[in-house]
């Protein structure tokens, strides 16, 4: 397959996902939603970091910012930064993966 290289295409993109419980990532019980597509990373950062739109919900412990490129079947994530909820300071600060192993492609496409 031919890939496209007009400008328009392969623009960054920045998923970010809310994560119940790093605990059951590879069962049917791991629990994720999808809470928006930006395209900056500082965009992103500040929706996780200042908690807009109340993603954490008392529900999502942990976040995850995707960075992805657009117009690709099946992405892999070029990057990943994890926050986990800070109960005190009542909002999500970053942290290293909770995962044992983040091989997996990209959380906010399933």
């Amino acid at each position: 397959m031919e890939v496209n290289i007009h400008p328009r295409f392969n623009v960054p993109l920045f998923l970010v996902t809310t994560v119940k419980d790093v605990e059951n990532v590879w069962s049917e019980k791991f629990t994720y939603r999808t809470v928006g597509v930006m395209t900056t990373l500082d965009k992103a950062k500040e929706i996780v970091e200042g908690n807009k739109g109340d993603i954490f919900e008392f529900y999502y412990s942990f976040a995850v910012i995707e960075e992805i490129v657009s117009d690709v079947m099946y992405p892999l994530a070029k990057s990943k930064h994890w926050y986990k909820w800070n109960d005190s300071l009542r909002g999500y600060e970053a942290c290293e993966c909770p995962l044992k192993s983040d091989s997996y492609g990209a959380y906010a496409i399933g």
